[in-house]
């Protein structure tokens, strides 16, 4: 259940007075949903059957069933539910009977304010300490099982049951569209989505056609060539621009997929498209 589901509370109470004043602090500033109020045991019951109850609030004897029965039906129902009883002094030891049911609280009459909404927002900090550890465990588990389910892609066979979905694939390839100015290498990136290596390579590889360092080193001599055309950088800046830090490697890498080297293409190709865009990039120019 979300930790930030409502608390609700059902105060269950015979003597009218007491239930009135009861029901008309102020629940709202604890946080708490107050479910309606019931005036004997199996108004209770009822309420109890019609609505989720989180924390039940009730007097120990109540006329046609009594407080320790109600407990034992939300308790049955509602096992994580926190159960406060009210009851006097004379009537302690018979609520010691209540001990089974895992009774959270007890609440001596007569009942101040104070007592009530310290005992209720107690038993609402132990739910919501409870909720919060079970969507940890959640999260843990569903983690457990991703890891386990990538681990499974990237040692076992290729074939069906092991392929990437459409949704990874595009999230990893425009990432790499997104980020080539970073000092980007297939170890970073498989950090970045909880992959192995040798997965995202596979990955990569099905959606571009390439590895992951052509689809890289493409993207980078595109920006690197659009850069050429657009701007009066030198080297060296266009280097640092797209993410290199070797010019010498940076020219040879661009003659090799430009054919020319880089102050040649900015004379021919000045005012021209790149030659081709990496997969995925729009090449419209402004």
């Amino acid at each position: 259940m979300p930790k930030d589901e409502p608390i609700r509370l059902l105060i269950a109470e015979d003597e009218q007075m007491l239930r009135n004043g009861l029901a008309g602090l102020d629940w709202k500033a604890q946080e708490i949903t107050l479910l309606p109020t019931a005036k004997n045991g199996l108004q209770a019951v009822e309420t109890a059957t019609e609505h989720t109850v989180d924390i039940l609030l009730t007097d120990i004897r109540m006329p046609g069933c009594s407080g320790i029965e109600v407990a034992g039906f939300v308790r049955e129902r509602y096992p994580q539910a926190e159960i406060l009883f009210l009851s006097g002094y004379e009537e302690f030891d018979y609520a010691q009977k209540a001990i089974s049911l895992r009774a959270n609280n007890y609440i001596l009459k007569p009942v101040m304010p104070r007592e009530a909404l310290r005992a209720v927002g107690a038993a609402r900090e132990a739910i919501r300490q409870r909720r919060a550890d079970e969507e940890a465990r959640h999260q843990m588990r569903t983690e457990l099982q991703n890891l386990s389910r990538v681990a499974s892609a990237a040692q076992g066979p290729a074939g069906e049951t092991d392929a990437p979905t459409e949704e990874e694939i595009t999230l990893v390839v425009s990432y790499i569209h997104k980020h080539y100015q970073e000092p980007l290498s297939l170890a970073c990136l498989a950090e970045v989505f909880h992959f192995t290596p040798v997965y995202l390579s596979r990955l990569i590889k099905k959606k571009s056609g390439h590895t992951f360092t052509e689809l890289l080193t493409s993207t980078r001599m595109y920006h690197a060539a659009r850069l050429l055309r657009e701007t009066t950088l030198k080297n060296g800046e266009i280097c640092t621009q797209i993410g290199m830090s070797d010019e010498r490697y940076f020219t040879q890498v661009f003659l090799r997929t430009y054919g020319v080297p880089p102050q040649q293409y900015r004379k021919q190709h000045r005012r021209e498209k790149p030659l081709f865009p990496p997969d995925g990039e729009d090449s419209h120019e402004d």
